[in-house]
């Protein structure tokens, strides 16, 4: 706390230096708690991880918008996420605060439709299937202080970027790049490690037709890190591993409260494979694809009742430490879908310990207002993998950062898993929210010590001012 209070003065002081130049300051945030208990998020199989967990965790916003003229602005975020009576300093269990967001947008930039948005910002597209938040939801790297106590309920987000919009209406561009890691800052003899990040993001919107949307976009990650650090490589080198992922997506309204979904993407480039000795270059095949359908009954209007479909389909890879071409480059096949940055909830128990990668997903889902400030949310979610368990190598993750090994090779289903979700609205600006999620194990996990599954109870309440 003395932190955070130390931070805020800081704030006002360096605000009240730059008041002249500042037409209008807007001072806004979040204060968001929740109680977690989960239960068998191991699977029985992890003698190091939790089999139960009872915490509190308070995730908390604090942000500052700055007009400086009518074309120039400055917004910054400072987020506090920590375990309630938790003031340990280690990896991923830190309590301070960090710079969730800060950059400056530059309106009319050299001409009229162009907008530049310079440092940590959010970058968020369509329904977040590829694109949505910076943090891992598998593997944690430690950006956030709930790494190694619930990653899922982190709010860290925003990548250090530059971007490039450009309003065109109804055809919206931005352009940008985003450094995921430096690796090597200081000065060295070699510092070629980092991961860098491009896209090109365009929507036209076709306004008053079914208002119907078409996204078209191409994302590229590169990292020079796995390159530099694969041991041993091949004689004839390892190049760096690249995704590249051209994608569309169209959402319209069909008809009277019928809306759906289609997005369709694809990803190239190199795949190193360390697994291998020595190390591999394996070229990328992957695809995937989201159907969406929301349908708002027309019956017991006063209730809004509505049904709900989600189909995720990635591909997956039957043999990943396939090494039939030793030695030689890009000659192997890598068909293992890479989720990227997504950012989507396909169940909240399976989504959170389960990478969205060799998946198949149905989501089915019932919503109804029982009373105007309350929605209610009752989901089915069946998972499977798309090609069978290659071997029992395969990973499961906790929330809290240990990993699970428990797959059983030649296996697909994964499990089914029933949710409760419940939102009241108490005021425009305070929400009570409750969640119950139980999974029942399929056969591609090896239940025999957990026959029961993971469950878990989210209860919590979220104030904006």
């Amino acid at each position: 706390m003395k932190k955070i209070g130390l931070t805020i003065l800081m704030l006002a002081v360096a605000s009240t230096s730059a008041f002249a130049a500042v037409q209008n300051l807007k001072v806004s945030g979040s204060v968001r708690s929740t109680f977690i208990h989960r239960e068998n998020f191991d699977l029985g199989k992890a003698p190091t991880g939790d089999e139960i967990q009872d915490i509190f965790i308070t995730n908390t916003h604090l942000r500052l918008d700055a007009d400086l003229t009518d074309k120039v602005s400055a917004t910054i975020d400072l987020l506090n996420e920590r375990a309630w009576g938790n003031d340990t300093a280690s990896a991923g269990l830190e309590t301070g605060v960090k710079i969730n967001l800060a950059y400056v947008t530059l309106r009319e930039m050299l001409y009229s439709p162009l907008t530049i948005v310079v440092g940590r910002q959010l970058l968020r597209y369509g329904n977040q299937f590829v694109l949505g938040e910076s943090k891992e939801p598998v593997f944690p790297p430690g950006s956030s202080n709930l790494s190694f106590v619930a990653f899922d309920q982190s709010d860290v987000e925003s990548f250090d970027a530059v971007k490039f919009i450009l309003d065109y209406q109804p055809l919206t561009i931005d352009i940008f790049y985003a450094k995921i890691d430096s690796n090597t800052v200081a000065g060295a003899s070699e510092d070629d490690d980092d991961i860098d990040f491009y896209g090109i993001y365009s929507v036209y919107d076709f306004e008053n037709v079914a208002k119907t949307k078409i996204d078209a976009y191409f994302l590229a990650k590169i990292d020079k890190y796995v390159a530099n650090n694969a041991s041993p490589a091949p004689a004839t080198g390892i190049k760096p591993d690249t995704i590249y992922m051209p994608g569309f997506r169209v959402s319209s309204g069909l008809a009277e409260g019928l809306w759906t979904s289609l997005e369709v993407v694809w990803e190239r480039g190199n795949k190193v494979l360390n697994s291998a000795t020595p190390a591999e270059n394996q070229r990328r095949e992957a695809f995937a694809t989201q159907l969406l359908t929301f349908y708002q009954l027309p019956v017991l209007k006063d209730y809004k009742p509505a049904l709900i479909h989600e189909f995720t389909y990635t591909t997956g890879d039957s043999n990943k430490t396939d090494t039939a071409y030793s030695g030689e480059v890009s000659r192997n096949v890598f068909t293992a879908w890479d989720r990227l940055y997504e950012d989507q909830d396909n169940g909240s128990i399976l989504n959170t310990i389960v990478s969205l990668s060799n998946a198949v997903a149905h989501t089915v889902a019932f919503q109804f207002y029982p009373v105007e400030e309350l929605k209610t949310v009752i989901a089915w979610t069946g998972l499977w993998t798309n090609t069978p368990i290659y071997s029992a190598s395969e990973i499961i993750a906790q929330p809290d950062g240990f990993n699970v090994v428990t797959l059983t090779p030649g296996q697909r289903e994964i499990g089914y898993e029933i949710d409760l979700f419940m939102y009241y609205q108490y005021t425009e600006d305070v929400e009570f929210n409750l969640s119950l999620g139980w999974v029942i194990l399929g056969d591609a996990v090896n239940d025999t010590a957990n026959p029961n599954g993971p469950f878990q109870v989210l209860a919590g309440t979220k104030v904006n001012f």
